[in-house]
């Protein structure tokens, strides 16, 4: 094969990457990387039926120029972030798929499966079923952020597993850090906090309800949703609302203070949970997290210790994990920090180059 210039190019989900969210911190981080690799990368974040926007990423920081790593420069790679997308560019700019010398599908979640548990029905649910095999059929290799995914993927959809690149998320550790010169506020009260979209399968509904048995704590929500004002009534109906405060959306900027401000993060989310990027952007910061042991999160956040990980779908559990961590406090500022340190996206970027490198060249 002639291998062409090592030209990365992403395809995000219709919006701009600039947006907060898990799947734009994913592309965002990714590219960066590859781009401190010495690749050139180009991400196209806006696609609306037949018109593609492309825009390039900011040239590297002089600081980033002594990485002591060979360029991968010797071929191309197509990386499709979202389902609707790929199908998209299948439909209008068929001519981008094999434009490269590998295609790869970034699985960040069953789009059907997590909405039809976000509680959807009929020809919706039933195009986002077609449009998924449609997708998934036009790809060889694969990306998972966990092995539960990987194991979904291969299930639902008949994907070899010698096809699925299991590399794991990343996390921007220079970002994602305790602000210098950070002192923690004098609160009275234990603090815990959660960056989640505000949707069913998140399981917020039981974090709520826990806030009941833990009455000297405070509950701070990040995020925007559908049952955004279902988990507010919630609150008042259980006599917590004082207790618990709803922040909306915070921009990216303001999270490394949000996470360095709590004792706890709580990630109680009870189905399809990938990897969970709030779960690392906490860890970066300092944070314990403690969360469901679901899916990604049992690696993410059970990767440092099996004690953080609580039955999901429990109002129960989540209490008892909080008053067994506020008991013991097994889990330190530093090793918080440390652990997220093996998550950079520096270090799985080179991961994913390292077996799209094996794929391009057999």
């Amino acid at each position: 094969m002639s291998l062409r210039p090592g030209l990365r190019t992403h395809f995000g989900m219709g919006i701009s990457v600039t947006q907060p969210g898990g799947l734009n911190s994913v592309i965002n981080g990714l590219s960066k990387a590859q781009s401190q690799l010495g690749l050139n990368v180009s991400v196209n974040d806006s696609i609306h039926g037949r018109a593609l926007e492309k825009h390039a990423v900011l040239p590297l920081d002089g600081s980033l120029g002594n990485i002591s790593r060979t360029p991968r420069d010797s071929y191309s790679v197509n990386h499709f972030h979202f389902a609707f997308t790929a199908a998209q560019v299948g439909l209008f700019h068929p001519a981008l798929y094999k434009s490269s010398d590998i295609d790869i599908f970034h699985f960040h979640g069953p789009w059907k499966l997590e909405s039809q548990i976000s509680g959807q029905t009929g020809l919706r649910l039933a195009m986002k079923s077609v449009i998924e095999r449609f997708v998934y059929g036009r790809f060889e290799y694969f990306w998972t952020a966990s092995t539960a995914f990987s194991q979904l993927l291969s299930k639902e959809f008949g994907i070899s597993s010698a096809n699925i690149a299991n590399t794991g998320l990343g996390v921007d550790t220079e970002f994602f850090t305790r602000p210098e010169g950070f002192i923690p506020a004098p609160e009275t009260k234990f603090t815990l906090g959660t960056v989640r979209r505000l949707e069913k399968r998140m399981g917020l509904e039981n974090l709520i309800e826990a806030m009941v048995q833990i009455p000297d704590a405070l509950l701070r929500i990040v995020g925007t949703g559908e049952i955004s004002e279902q988990l507010k009534s919630l609150s008042q109906d259980l006599g917590v609302a004082d207790r618990v405060t709803f922040l909306g959306f915070l921009p990216t900027q303001d999270l490394p203070l949000f996470y360095s401000a709590l004792d706890l993060c709580i990630i109680p989310s009870v189905a399809l949970e990938g990897f969970s990027v709030t779960a690392l952007e906490a860890f970066a910061c300092g944070t314990p997290v403690l969360a469901s042991n679901l899916d990604g999160l049992a690696e993410s956040v059970g990767g440092l210790s099996k004690s953080l990980l609580f039955t999901p779908n429990s109002v129960e559990a989540i209490v008892k994990s909080i008053q067994i961590f506020r008991e013991k406090k097994s889990i330190s500022t530093r090793e918080c920090r440390d652990y997220a340190e093996k998550f950079s996206w520096l270090s799985k970027t080179i991961a994913l180059e390292d077996w799209l490198s094996e794929k391009v060249t057999k």
